[in-house]
């Protein structure tokens, strides 16, 4: 019978902006996130992930895109890197992940925000049996941004990936695997430095290897500070 997963998460989240001319701007992020699951302590990991790239107006507050590239390293608190053969290994699981990512943004009026994110991407694992965690990915997620009425905010998307697994065999060859997920949060700010946000997320996994083929949703609940 499916049981219901809960999950803890906490982001802590610091940017800056550089600007060069008034329509160049080079926009700096660094993010912490902690995530622990009370029913399943392997998948529980601490993230660090660095962002830098270039923001240029085309059309001042109306139209920009950004190039910027973006490095993550995740290490797992209680999952063990297993060895070539399968067994668990003497190390902690850790991947590095790089990314590539080019961003349009749209503001047809000061209450609505249209972008869309296409990233190309690499995922190494030191989890060594069947290369299990090593795949190259493209991504790509279009979303809007709507202010109903402040305080209250809506964003809304769908995200589409697609990966290209090294050496996990299915049925003779590299599994290829396409992800999709529909989300949308809403936000009311409290004051100018507190919010709460609701949550929902549908995903689902398609694969040529059909035993790891999945779908999923989730409710959260979240409070964000802002400093």
């Amino acid at each position: 019978m499916p049981q219901a997963a809960g999950y803890f998460e906490q982001t802590l989240r610091g940017e800056g902006a550089v600007e060069l001319t008034p329509h160049f701007f080079v926009e700096s992020e660094y993010a912490a996130r902690w995530f622990w699951k009370p029913h399943d302590a392997q998948g529980d990991f601490i993230e660090q992930e660095v962002k830098t790239g270039l923001k240029h107006y085309l059309i001042p507050h109306r139209l920009y895109h950004k190039p910027s590239y973006i490095f993550q390293y995740r290490a797992f608190t209680k999952a063990k890197a297993r060895v070539a053969s399968g067994s668990a290994g003497p190390d902690d699981r850790h991947d590095t992940t790089h990314r590539l990512d080019y961003e349009i943004g749209v503001h047809p009026t000061q209450w609505l925000l249209f972008q869309i994110h296409n990233q190309y991407g690499r995922n190494d694992s030191n989890d060594q049996f069947l290369d299990f965690y090593d795949y190259n990915f493209y991504q790509v997620t279009p979303s809007v941004t709507w202010e109903i009425a402040k305080p209250l905010f809506l964003v809304t998307g769908v995200q589409s990936q697609h990966n290209h697994y090294d050496d996990r065999a299915a049925h003779g060859s590299a599994e290829r695997e396409n992800f999709t997920a529909f989300f949308g949060s809403l936000f009311y700010h409290v004051t100018e430095n507190v919010s709460v946000g609701f949550h929902w997320v549908y995903a689902k996994d398609a694969s040529n290897l059909p035993e790891l083929e999945y779908q999923d949703s989730s409710l959260s609940l979240g409070l964000h500070l802002h400093f």
